[in-house]
């Protein structure tokens, strides 16, 4: 299922995170947990990084928007 685009169902409609649920093998599970992990530890602290580069004031959820 890796790599596959979402495709069309008998009624027309596309498939749905549901559908792809339903044939997730659990057996990946840990592989792509950690992979997830991995890429969030990678990527956000580099977003961080360029924001404050680039003089984007921090926010917090309590913080309203500007």
């Amino acid at each position: 299922m890796h790599g596959r685009k979402a495709q069309d169902t008998k009624d027309g409609t596309d498939e749905t995170v549901m559908n792809w649920l339903r044939g997730y093998r659990r057996s990946l599970l840990r592989g792509d947990s950690l992979g997830a992990l991995t890429a969030w530890a990678l990527i956000v602290p580099e977003c961080v990084a360029y924001a404050q580069i680039a003089g984007v004031p921090r926010r917090t959820p309590s913080t309203p928007p500007p």
